[in-house]
């Protein structure tokens, strides 16, 4: 969706830049007898056909790497992928993208039909333009539409094409308000005092007919889209990226008894197995929830509160202390315990089934402890990292309640040295014949594989969106060339030099690209965080040299760009105004 929005904007520019060329031409066959419909017609053909074959070139190429990729990728796929072939997709395809480019492209077209034939006779004469264009409200209505449609084809969900779509409605409005602003700005700020380079520069953003609130808009909406895609990419990768610590546990040992506990201890001290932890799990389920009981809620079917949550068994632990990577976000944890004293036992309940039960600080859980009822309240909140393969737990109780309940212990490790690990796995099993050791090395390889291989898949797909919104970057910068070629000639008519059309050109440029990165990037901020926090339900970050980055890139492709797009336009010769006036 973002490469259709993009590759729209791209068109847009693109056949404005080609109409630009063709005023002349129009007013000239206006007062050859031309109707401007008929003018416009046939435009408008031209615009549609090239269209048409672009759109045909791209389901091809499309096509071709549909049936290459699965080959090209399968060595770095969890999966096997098969090659299909659909007439019918490439067919939609195809002719939503011939739709969406005749619309984009139609944008610029439609304002020439108030060409006056006055322009092929009149040098300089434009024609008043109309405050209100409904034909042009029109189509931007319908480019609007058709946009809320595509998204809702991609992701079958209303209410997330609907905020799409008004979410980039807010963006546009946004950028187009920051372009006014600066124009306005500049218009009170420029001094005459100021040297005449950079006084010329900045006023050509706030000159009469100047494009500095499309630009902008343009810019910062390619440089948004680009960098909110950068940064939902990472979020997702950082999830998807499996983190090996030379202290993660690569040893784990399930259902060892009370009277082992000891003995199990001494095998891994003498194996010297780092991280190594030793914790006590009880099994219990739920009872009641602020005096309603489990059978009650579920019958209620509360939207709010997840039946898994209700019904599982849970295995919870006991401890006076809280491991360092636990994190306690609501309220305090208590260490110690007892049921002698009638009050509820506090305990710490971790953030997700907080959230899957619809608990808050202070409610009363009844536990059924294998037929003994614990009442308890939720005195903390935590945050567990489950992609730690360390024993982690939904309930943590605090000693001096649970020690008399029936339990078995569940312990985790890491041993760098193989011979080390399987011996003590060796010594373990033959003493305890009851005791699961699991090597988890081959598991954490297989998923550390598996994890870089979705790394790798999520930055290729993206990798396309990112390089379509380069070229539509150009593109903005590119449409402009025909303006900056008239005033450089008149410039250069008047006595002004190349090195300073140069220079009023670059100071022009710095500004836009100054602009279109702040802007730009600065929205896809608060994008990436809406995308992250709302759609994902993910912890976001903003990755600040990241964004440093951008923001310089953003700016340097558009001086860039400006710069070599205006190649040979300052040492255009006066003679061609005064050739073109006669």
């Amino acid at each position: 969706l973002i490469a259709l929005l993009l590759g729209g904007a791209g068109i847009a520019g693109s056949a404005q830049s080609y109409l630009q060329d063709k005023r002349e031409s129009i007013a000239a066959l206006r007062c050859l007898g031309a109707t401007m419909k008929q003018c416009l017609s046939a435009y408008a053909l031209q615009l549609s056909l090239i269209g048409l074959g672009g759109s045909i070139l791209g389901g091809a190429i499309g096509t071709s790497l549909n049936a290459l990729l699965p080959q090209i990728l399968a060595p770095l796929l969890p999966v096997s992928v098969t090659f299909s072939f659909s007439l019918g997709d490439i067919a939609i395809s195809i002719g939503f993208g011939w739709f969406m480019a005749t619309l984009f492209a139609f944008a610029p077209l439609l304002p020439l039909r108030r060409i006056s034939p006055l322009e092929a006779i009149r040098a300089g004469f434009q024609a008043k333009k109309k405050s209100r264009d409904y034909l042009v409200w029109s189509l931007y209505g319908l480019i609007s539409l058709s946009t809320i449609a595509f998204a809702y084809l991609q992701t079958g969900n209303a209410l997330y094409a609907l905020v799409y779509s008004i979410g980039l409605a807010v963006i546009l409005l946004v950028l187009a308000v920051t372009g006014i602003g600066i124009r306005w700005l500049l218009k009170r700020t420029v001094s005459g005092t100021w040297p005449y380079v950079v006084r010329y520069g900045l006023s050509n953003l706030y000159r009469p007919q100047n494009r500095t609130a499309l630009i902008t808009a343009t810019l910062g909406l390619g440089a948004c889209l680009i960098f909110t895609l950068h940064l939902t990419e990472s979020t997702l990768l950082s999830q998807s990226q499996f983190k090996s610590d030379t202290n993660q546990s690569n040893l784990i040992l399930f259902d060892i008894q009370v009277d082992q506990k000891d003995s199990v201890s001494k095998i891994l001290n003498e194996a010297d197995i780092q991280s190594f932890i030793l914790e006590p799990i009880v099994t219990m389920r739920l009872q009641s929830i602020n005096g309603k009981s489990t059978t009650e809620i579920r019958n209620s079917k509360d939207p709010n509160i997840e039946g898994w949550a209700l019904s599982r068994e849970y295995r919870s632990t006991y401890r006076d202390y809280l491991r360092p990577d636990e994190e306690i976000i609501l309220g305090e944890f208590t260490p110690t315990a007892s049921l002698d004293e009638g009050q509820p036992i506090p305990i710490s309940v971790e953030a997700r089934i907080v959230e899957a039960l619809n608990l808050k600080q202070g409610d009363l859980l009844v536990w059924d402890v294998q037929g003994f009822p614990i009442e308890s309240r939720v005195e903390s909140i935590r945050n567990v990292n489950w992609r730690d393969f360390r024993p982690n737990f939904f309930v943590v109780f605090p000693s001096g309640v649970l020690e008399a309940a029936p339990m078995t212990f569940i312990s985790g490790g890491h041993i760098d040295d193989v011979d080390t690990l399987v011996a003590a796995q060796r010594d373990i099993v033959s003493q305890f014949p009851n005791v699961s050791v699991v090597d988890l090395r081959t598991l954490l390889n297989t998923l550390k594989e598996v994890f870089d291989q979705a790394a790798f898949v999520i930055s290729f797909m993206g990798s396309f969106t990112i390089v379509t919104g380069i070229i539509v970057l150009i593109s903005t910068i590119i449409s402009s060339r025909y303006q900056r070629m008239k005033e450089s000639v008149l410039l250069r008519t008047l006595g002004a030099s190349a090195l300073q059309i140069r220079s009023i050109m670059a100071v022009e440029f710095i500004l836009l690209g100054a602009l279109a990165a702040v802007s730009g990037i600065g929205l896809s901020l608060a994008t990436g965080w809406g995308v992250a926090t709302w759609v994902f339900e993910l912890e976001y970050s903003i990755p600040w040299h990241q964004t440093l980055i951008a923001a310089f890139v953003v700016a340097g492709m558009t001086f860039l760009t400006g710069m070599l797009n205006s190649y040979g336009i300052a040492s255009r010769s006066p003679l061609e105004s005064i050739r073109k006036e006669t």
